[in-house]
């Protein structure tokens, strides 16, 4: 990965930067995506240097800050203050004034459709469109894990409902996969996630 806290972008529509947690042992990862349709940050991560706000702000303007689960508002609110856009929070997230709510199958800004989990958190959501499948907790791309799985024990102690919730999104297309925890999958992500799940 590139170094923390430093824009990057490894798809044409997604720039990405991320932080190590000594807590989980892994990497938290943030990203924009950027269609047509609109501009969105996803489960964002803020840094206090000049740099990095300046890089965030060479993107144009932004739609909304969407947080796919309770778990990872992190500094959701931090951005939407600073750059005057809404936060979007999953059904069933505790929300401040000004947080608006979104639900399963909603179409977002930046025209991606809200998908419902309900595992490993009963609010998890992931994003699917353009191609592109964006999730938080469900699933990670890490060495350590031996690269694409499931979110695993101590994190994830019941993997069966977490394997059926992750094969609802076998429905939709998609050939790249990016995570809250670990690297992207930039091609071939479909039949990725479809090896792991038989």
């Amino acid at each position: 990965m590139d170094k923390p806290g430093v824009l990057h972008q490894p798809h044409p529509l997604v720039y990405s930067w991320w932080v190590h947690s000594p807590r989980l042992q892994a990497p938290l990862v943030s990203h924009l995506l950027c269609t047509e349709e609109g501009k969105i940050l996803v489960d964002p991560i803020a840094f206090s240097s000049p740099s990095f706000w300046e890089s965030l702000s060479s993107k144009g303007k932004l739609d909304a800050v969407v947080v796919l689960n309770q778990h990872h508002i992190r500094d959701a609110y931090l951005f939407a203050q600073r750059l005057n856009v809404p936060v979007f929070l999953p059904s069933g997230v505790s929300r401040e004034s000004g947080a608006l709510e979104y639900r399963a199958q909603q179409e977002l800004p930046g025209g991606f459709l809200a998908i419902p989990l309900a595992q490993p958190t009963p609010t998890e959501m992931a994003l699917v469109g353009y191609q592109i499948l964006v999730v938080a907790d469900a699933l990670v791309h890490l060495e350590e894990v031996g690269g694409l799985s499931l979110l695993p024990p101590p994190f994830c102690k019941d993997q069966g409902p977490l394997k059926e919730a992750v094969k609802s999104l076998l429905v939709y297309q998609f050939d790249s996969i990016f995570f809250g925890h670990g690297t992207p999958l930039l091609e071939g992500a479909y039949q990725r996630l479809l090896d792991i799940l038989v």
